[in-house]
């Protein structure tokens, strides 16, 4: 009376990657901490007078920390911002693609797919 073969008509083959997985990117947590995201550490490191000019070149030790730390900190967060717009594109455009099956697959296969997937993301 009934197949012995499970069939279903299904409307959709295919399912964007978005639907079936999420992914959350975690940066150093260097990058979203106050030393670079705050502004007003950056503030720290440019010498203002009493009058509010500031000093170009203020006169430190060569090994003091201070005389180049302002630079550190820029690159560090010129750094972190590319680190994280490159991050977000690649999660989007492995996102915005489609998973295709013509046929029913069982919830091993698509385990095995979903760690396929992790381990191509991660290569990236």
């Amino acid at each position: 009376m009934y197949s012995s073969i499970l069939s279903c008509p299904c409307r959709n083959s295919s399912i964007s990657r978005s639907k079936v997985i999420s992914i959350e990117v975690k940066t150093h947590p260097f990058c979203t901490s106050h030393f670079v995201r705050d502004d007003r550490w950056f503030k720290y490191w440019t010498m203002k007078f009493l009058n509010g000019s500031i000093d170009p070149t203020p006169s430190f030790y060569f090994n003091d920390f201070r005389k180049n730390g302002w630079k550190f900190f820029n690159y560090v967060k010129i750094l972190c911002d590319t680190v994280n717009i490159s991050l977000a594109n690649i999660v989007h455009s492995f996102q915005a693609k489609y998973f295709f099956s013509p046929q029913l697959i069982t919830p091993l296969q698509l385990s095995e797919t979903i760690q396929d997937w992790e381990a191509s993301l991660r290569s990236q």
